[in-house]
């Protein structure tokens, strides 16, 4: 599958996760792999992932692009049915270094005409019901403990670990310094 990111498409939000192992040599391919392993574990109800080959656009979607595999995994649960998850793994040295982008589906007329109605009635009161926000949270729990358990079975402890703490603020990042605390100690 290819899936293509250029300036038209948003980026929801972005993690990054580096690891410093004595020797990295293949584990950036074996960490894509360690993850599709633990998503087909969580036995998570519509989830489905696949091996990508992702197209981005440099400056403006014009000038240069990038190439690189991945893993792709979305929802057909209705509330997440829109959002993209890519999960990239790239080694620099003895770095292996993973992103995890959440981006924003191309959507049809119709799917854009309900959003605008939906948001027509949140001015009204909360449009999310508990049990989608509860659902989402789910999604993107799972998404950031695949990492821990694909970072568990590489066979080699890392020398350093580094989680991003920029998002560290945000809703859906929540809980995730305490997920990372049993690599850094």
């Amino acid at each position: 599958m290819l899936v293509k990111l250029n300036a038209k498409t948003p980026l929801l939000n972005r993690y990054y996760f580096t690891m410093w192992f004595e020797n990295a040599t293949g584990y950036s391919d074996q960490f894509l792999n360690e993850v599709k392993t633990a998503l087909q574990k969580s036995n998570f109800p519509q989830i489905n992932f696949q091996d990508v080959h992702v197209k981005s656009g440099g400056c403006l979607g014009i000038f240069g692009s990038e190439e690189f595999d991945a893993v792709h995994i979305e929802s057909d649960q209705e509330d997440l049915k829109n959002i993209g998850c890519i999960y990239k793994s790239s080694e620099f040295g003895n770095l292996v270094h993973l992103s995890l982008l959440f981006y924003q589906k191309k959507r049809g007329f119709f799917e854009l005409l309900i959003a605008f109605i939906k948001a027509l009635f949140s001015i009204f009161g909360k449009s999310t019901s508990i049990k989608e926000a509860e659902y989402q949270e789910v999604f993107y729990r799972l998404l950031h403990m695949s990492i821990s358990e694909a970072a568990s079975k590489l066979g080699s402890d890392p020398l350093q670990v580094e989680f991003d703490p920029r998002d560290s603020s945000k809703p859906s990042a929540s809980g995730l310094s305490g997920l990372m605390s049993k690599f850094t100690g």
